[in-house]
């Protein structure tokens, strides 16, 4: 299926503790971007002007700049883009969230690190994700 794991996942209701509502909503968009593909966008993302054409074939995302006045940066899961249902990467993704989800860790555990995890563990399918930088969707 689809969304192996995610129903056990959710029937398992660790989400429940913490930020129940970010867990959900995490795992929600992970499934959705899996199991349709397409574009997802958080509803406080504003569009200021056309969204750039996104790679043909390729899982994109963007970087987001640090906060705290470093030249870190981290992988922005508030804009997620695939072409089609199942690619590789959103599998990944899922499979990472899956395995990992920790109800009780830091707010970004279960979110955008998620996004680096995935990155760093599968290096077979890097070739197909584009990781944007910030200017691709935040261009202010």
């Amino acid at each position: 299926s689809v969304h192996s794991g995610l129903l056990e996942w959710f029937s398992a209701g660790e989400w429940r503790a913490g930020h129940r509502f970010h867990h959900l909503s995490d795992s929600m968009r992970l499934a959705l971007v899996l199991g349709c593909g397409g574009t997802y966008l958080d509803t406080d993302f504003i569009s200021v002007a056309p969204i750039p054409a996104m790679e043909p074939g390729a899982f994109t995302l963007g970087f987001e700049d640090a906060i705290d006045g470093t030249e870190d940066r981290t992988m922005c899961n508030a804009v997620l883009s695939t072409p089609r249902p199942g690619h590789p990467f959103a599998r990944a993704l899922v499979d990472e969230f899956v395995q990992t989800f920790d109800a009780a860790a830091n707010f970004g555990w279960n979110g955008p690190q998620l996004l680096g995890r995935a990155w760093r563990d599968n290096e077979q399918i890097r070739e197909s994700v584009v990781r944007a930088p910030p200017a691709r969707f935040y261009p202010l």
